[in-house]
């Protein structure tokens, strides 16, 4: 736009300097006839026309609607530029105006010079406003930018005005020609325009000499303040700006020098103030080195790469290296390799972030092997552009912290395994599958091969194996006494006992010799303060050692065990009473389902094996005093023991039976000398006697044989006490029953006897009669039938005898010798 403005300036100089006759076609007078230029063609060049219309339409639309674009919707435009635009609208519209204004008043010619120099110096205000802005102005000397302005503005100007000069000249020469002759005219005008340019171009080379000289001259202090400036900036301060005026150079160096002494001074007390602050880095650098020096963490700094720069003399009692063996080296290298792996790939993501390394926990290893847990922490060190320069920080030795964490988890872990153990345990009831899963248990939770169970046996005082577990044989029924083994000795002492090499220990038991066991760990299973068992938990054919920890956490375990054992103990006696319970009412249903005394002996005798185990029993029954043997089962000769009488006041146990009507034991018959050894029952060991209780009174006692001592106990004898209850009723049923019964008997056959007698008068039919109903009433092999004659009986009739003929009329004195007494 601003060279559609200059193009009529420029023109004009060409035309002058060149002839090239674009614009101005009047400047050679010779080249037409008579040496004479019509005005009308005096500014009819090749392009006055084309120049005309640029001016006249092209300018309009070669700026009105850029600049309307800026001034309204480019929203990149600054305030500045906008303020610009329109301006230069303005200026475009008020020249549109202008022209068509003074169309006729002023020629073509003069119109666009005119126009020219308005839009001349409207874009040469904008394009200067515009360097100012974006600091175009500010590259190469200042005076030589600032006499380039002033021309690229005045010499437009300048030519503008002798251009109309010329013109206007023309004009009045054209009317004075009909005065004067064309020649004379003709030399008046050259010698004017000749006159005109020489002074043209004189005022520009002295508007230039002027200008140059005046921007020097006020530029001068300039180039002087700049000259101190530049010295103060190399570091000499005691440089001062020189002034050489009271204007606003002169105000700039009186403020330039004081600025400067302001510098010296403030640069003093930086000096000061940095000597201080490096005594006090000095001072805190040696208190960080004694700290660093001084606690038992380790005190590090690292480049970008990773790499040691720093190490504080801490990392000997951390990993045992010295400083000189660290720097240089990565952390990676001190690391496991899948530790290095996964701190690497740690470390790298927060590097990249220039995050803090916090709390970053990792395992090491020590120049000795060791392995070590550190905790590090540390702080990105950065440049002024926010560069990751390497990392400071400090690594805490939690290797024994990360063990105790590490125990109590584990412990926590055992704890909860043994709730869940102890759940499980507790909810069985049966004896059987509650010790099975106790040594189970109790081996996986220590982890070891083997384990065993005994429970002390009361009568005994001994302790029996009863589970037997991961052993090569089964040892179920092994006996210890107090004191033998392991399990022997806990029960003796009531403590846990371990012992590390079990195959050469003095006090082994000699049963577990074909086992290839190495450590072994007993602990004690209590109830109420008292050993009632013994846990005993094995490793086999591999070094093992059971510690504190294993022996705290085999007790909790025992304990335990211990508590599920007594309830399925509880559980199983509850069971047996229940199952006693029903036994003794099928067995009371049964006895009571026969009156025949000979039958209820019987079953007695056969229900009696449902309620305890015997090797052989009795039924003794009570009449004035003597026992008597009437039914037995298991004896060596039953026929030996039946019939067997005793008398109960010189038998000390039955006597004792028959007083406090209550059962009683003996743990070995054959070692108690109140035992009756009658009947071979020298093999009789355990022994229980019941009295059989009828309406408060006892009627009998009935006696349980075993042959192995101590088979019986106190419980059992109540159970056996309670079936005698049932038997005694059965019995005592039957003999009322059976007495009835006889009793019926007689009535019946002495109603039949005296019937018979009363039926005929025949001697010997009345005697067979009489001897026929006698056999129903006392059963006999032979009885006979005697007739007093005086002092003698006769015999008159008889049955059963083989020689009864013979003894038929026999008579023998009533005092004498008598076979009756016989």
């Amino acid at each position: 736009v601003y060279g559609l403005v200059f193009l009529p300036v420029l023109l004009t100089m060409m035309d002058i300097g060149l002839s090239t006759r674009l614009w101005y076609t009047g400047l050679d007078a010779g080249a037409y006839a008579g040496g004479y230029v019509p005005l009308s063609e005096y500014t009819a060049g090749s392009l006055g026309r084309l120049i005309r219309m640029l001016n006249f339409y092209g300018m309009p639309a070669v700026t009105i609607i850029p600049l309307l674009y800026i001034a309204l919707r480019d929203k990149k435009a600054t305030l500045l530029t906008r303020r610009l635009a329109w301006l230069l609208l303005g200026t475009q519209i008020a020249g549109m105006s202008i022209q068509m204004g003074l169309r006729g008043l002023l020629g073509p010619a003069t119109r666009v010079l005119f126009m020219g120099i308005v839009f001349v110096l409207a874009y040469a205000y904008a394009a200067f406003q515009q360097m100012i802005s974006e600091r175009r102005l500010q590259r190469g000397r200042l005076q030589t930018r600032l006499t380039a302005l002033i021309l690229v503005i005045t010499v437009p100007i300048l030519v503008a005005v002798v251009a109309f000069v010329s013109t206007r000249a023309e004009a009045l020469i054209e009317q004075a020609a009909i005065q004067q002759q064309e020649a004379e005219l003709l030399g008046a005008l050259r010698q004017f325009q000749l006159v005109s340019w020489a002074v043209l171009a004189i005022g520009v080379a002295m508007l230039l000499a002027l200008a140059w000289l005046t921007i020097r001259q006020a530029f001068r202090p300039i180039g002087r303040l700049t000259e101190t400036a530049t010295a103060i900036t190399a570091g000499d301060l005691t440089r001062t700006a020189p002034v050489e005026s009271e204007d606003e150079i002169g105000g700039l160096a009186r403020a330039f020098n004081s600025m400067t002494e302001q510098l010296r001074d403030l640069i003093s007390s930086l000096e000061q103030r940095v000597a201080e602050r490096t005594r006090d880095l000095s001072a805190s650098e040696k208190r960080f080195r004694d700290i660093a020096e001084s606690t038992a963490d380790w005190i590090w700094e690292v480049d970008a790469a990773g790499r040691y720069t720093y190490c504080s003399e801490s990392v000997a009692n951390v990993l045992s290296y010295t400083p000189e063996e660290i720097l240089g080296k990565t952390p990676f290298e001190f690391m496991p390799p899948d530790e290095a792996a996964r701190v690497g790939e740690v470390f790298a993501q927060i590097a990249a972030n220039k995050q803090p390394i916090v709390d970053l926990e990792n395992r090491n290893l020590t120049k000795d092997g060791r392995e070590v847990v550190l905790l590090t922490n540390g702080v990105p060190i950065l440049d002024s552009e926010g560069k990751l320069l390497g990392y400071r920080g400090v690594d805490k030795n939690i290797t024994e912290r990360k063990l105790a964490e590490e125990e109590i988890e584990r412990r926590g872990e055992e704890l909860e395994a043994l709730r869940e153990i102890s759940l499980a345990v507790t909810a069985q009831l049966e004896l059987d599958e509650v010790l099975q899963s106790v040594v189970e248990r109790g081996c996986r939770l220590l982890d070891v091969r083997a384990g065993s169970v005994y429970l002390v046996d009361e009568k005994r005082g001994d302790l029996e194996l009863v589970i037997s577990y991961g052993y090569t044989k089964d040892y179920t029924g092994t006996r210890l006494a107090p004191g033998e083994g392991i399990a022997g000795k806990v029960l003796q002492s009531g403590a846990p006992l371990a012992v590390d090499d079990y195959c050469h220990w003095e006090g082994r038991a000699p049963d577990w010799g074909a086992e290839s066991l190495t450590a072994v760990l007993g602990v004690p299973l209590k109830r109420g303060g008292q050993v009632v068992g013994v846990l005993d938990f094995a490793e086999m054919a591999q070094a093992r050692s059971f510690d504190e920890h294993d022996v705290w956490l085999a007790t909790l375990f025992a304990n335990q065990a211990a508590v599920a054992i007594e309830n399925a103990r509880l559980f199983e006696a509850e069971q047996r009473r229940l199952q006693m319970t029903s036994t003794l009412q099928e067995v009371a249903r049964i006895l009571s389902s026969t009156l025949d005394l000979e039958n209820v002996l019987d079953t007695i005798l056969e229900q009696l094996g449902r309620v305890v185990a015997y090797d052989s029993a009795a039924i003794f029954l009570l009449s004035d005093g003597i026992l008597k043997v009437v039914a037995g089962r298991g004896f060596p000769d039953v026929e030996q023991v039946i019939g067997l009488t005793l008398s109960v006041e010189e038998e000390a146990l039955f006597r004792q039976i028959c007083r406090e009507k209550r059962p009683l034991v003996l743990a070995d018959a054959q070692k108690d000398e109140r035992f009756l050894k009658a009947g071979g029952t020298n093999y009789v060991r355990g022994w229980i006697g019941a009295p059989l209780i009828a309406q408060g009174e006892t009627i009998g006692i009935l006696t349980v044989d075993n042959r192995q001592p101590n088979a019986y106990d106190e419980e059992i004898a109540q159970t056996v006490f309670l079936f005698a209850s049932q038997a005694a009723m059965a019995l005592e049923n039957a003999r009322l029953y059976e007495t009835e019964a006889h009793r019926r008997q007689e009535a019946e056959t002495l109603r039949l006897a005296a019937q018979a007698l009363t039926a005929t008068l025949d001697l010997q039919q009345v005697l067979e009669s009489i001897l026929t109903q006698l056999q129903q009433v006392v059963p006999y092999d032979s009885a006979s039938v005697q007739i007093l004659k005086g002092d003698h009986l006769e015999i008159i009739g008889g049955h059963g005898f083989p020689n009864l003929d013979e003894l038929l009329g026999i008579s023998f004195p009533v005092d004498g010798d008598n076979p009756n007494r016989r």
